[in-house]
C-alpha cells in the first residue's frame, strides 16, 4: 500500500499498519453492489461498470467519495478478536452552495483531488452507489471549472409507500 494509506490505517489503529487483504467488491443492503478504483483500474474498458463512486453518511451529512478499496482490520485482539470493515476512499469536495441553492438542493456539484482528500470510512455508512458525471459549468460566482455532478438511482430510500385512509373512508370504501 502507498506511505499514504499506510499512515491513514495506523493512525486508524493506534499502532503500525499491518499488511492488508484489499477486497474488490461490496453489496449494500439495498442489494446495490459498490465496486473498487483498485480492481476497476486494472479491467479492461468495455468490461468497466464504474459503480466504485458512493454515497455515505457522517454526522448526519451526506457526502461522496471514489472507493479505492475494501478490507478488514482487526482492531483488538484480547479479549476477543473484533474486525473493522472499512473502506480506504478518496472524499469529493462538499458542493457548490450557491449551485445547489440555486437548482433546489438539485445540482450536487463538486471538486476532485484524486487522492489528496484520502479517509477511512466504516462501511456501514455507505447509503448508495452514485455516478459522479464530469462537467464544466460556470458558477453563480462566474468561475469556470472542471467538476462533478451527482446523479444517484432514485428510489432507494423509498422503504414504505401508501396512502392512509381515515376512519370515514374505509366504512365508505366497505359498503
Amino acid at each position: 500500500m502507498h506511505a499514504a494509506e499506510a499512515a491513514i490505517i495506523s493512525n486508524f489503529l493506534g499502532r503500525p499498519a499491518p499488511p492488508i487483504r484489499r477486497w474488490s467488491r461490496l453489496r449494500l443492503p439495498h442489494g446495490q453492489i459498490a465496486r473498487s478504483a483498485w480492481k476497476e483500474n486494472k479491467s479492461s474498458a468495455e468490461y468497466i461498470r464504474i459503480s466504485r463512486n458512493v454515497k455515505f453518511r457522517r454526522n448526519n451529512v451526506d457526502e461522496f467519495a471514489e472507493v479505492l478499496y475494501f478490507t478488514q482490520l482487526a482492531v483488538q485482539a484480547i479479549p476477543k478478536l473484533t474486525w473493522a470493515n472499512v473502506a480506504m476512499v478518496s472524499v469529493y469536495s462538499r458542493p457548490d452552495q450557491q449551485l445547489l441553492d440555486l437548482s433546489h438542493g438539485t445540482v450536487w456539484s463538486c471538486t476532485h483531488d484524486g487522492d489528496e482528500n484520502l479517509q477511512l470510512i466504516d462501511v456501514q455508512t455507505i447509503t448508495a452507489v452514485v455516478a459522479m458525471i464530469p462537467h464544466r459549468p460556470t458558477l453563480p460566482s462566474g468561475v469556470t471549472e472542471d467538476r462533478y455532478f451527482m446523479v444517484e438511482k432514485t428510489g432507494l430510500d423509498v422503504t414504505l409507500t401508501g396512502v392512509e385512509v381515515e376512519e370515514d373512508d374505509q366504512e365508505e370504501q366497505d359498503d
